[in-house]
């Protein structure tokens, strides 16, 4: 019995370690695909960038990184692109920017939103985020905006439409869970938490 039962965890605990897949990598805008290998591209669960994207990048982080569940996007800086290879899909589209691009994570053309994705930690350097950004990410749990005084998306619609906004946790720099209780769309969230300062002798 112990030996089927070490054999048991043994296959649950190896199923646990492949189920996660993660990568970090510096890139340069339009480059992520390359970046990365046909593998890596279907396997992949946990990605943490840095360097430069635009929404050529997104456009494959939501199309060809088909088990992506968790971004870290906080040392990027998102570049200006236009061209037809955007979220946007086939159309002639300018890309801002400093923006997370609209239908960033929402497929208009198979009517999906990325519904692996549980988790994404925003750049500090976003001034605002697309409509439809995170639209249909309704297993999108966890978001991480670093910014004091959040992005402004009051002229940008659906965000983070059907995202479970009662159920997922929205975190936010210390002392400013007032100004996002305020802001448009971001104070749909139930569950505004603000990230404790830690001490100088945890941060060295």
């Amino acid at each position: 019995m112990k030996a089927i039962n070490f054999t048991f965890f043994c296959l649950f605990f190896g199923t646990m370690i492949q189920a996660q897949v993660s990568k970090t990598i510096e890139v340069t805008a339009g480059s992520l695909k390359t970046a990365l290998t046909s593998e890596e591209l279907n396997t992949l669960t946990n990605l943490n960038i840095a360097g430069t994207v635009d929404a050529r990048d997104f456009k494959i982080m939501r199309d060809e990184m088909t088990a992506l569940a968790v971004i870290d996007l906080t040392g990027v800086n998102v570049k200006d692109y236009s061209g037809t290879e955007g979220t946007g899909g086939t159309y002639n589209s300018i890309y801002p920017a400093n923006t997370i691009p609209y239908l960033a994570f929402y497929n208009q053309n198979s009517e999906k939103g990325k519904t692996s994705l549980t988790f994404v930690q925003l750049p500090l350097t976003i001034k605002t985020i697309g409509t439809g950004a995170f639209g249909g990410c309704s297993g999108l749990s966890t978001i991480y905006s670093h910014a004091i005084i959040p992005v402004d998306i009051s002229s940008k619609v659906n965000v983070f439409e059907n995202v479970n906004k009662t159920s997922s946790i929205l975190f936010v720099p210390y002392g400013s869970k007032s100004l996002y209780v305020a802001a448009n769309q971001w104070q749909d969230f139930a569950n505004i938490v603000e990230m404790p300062i830690l001490p100088k002798s945890v941060c060295r």
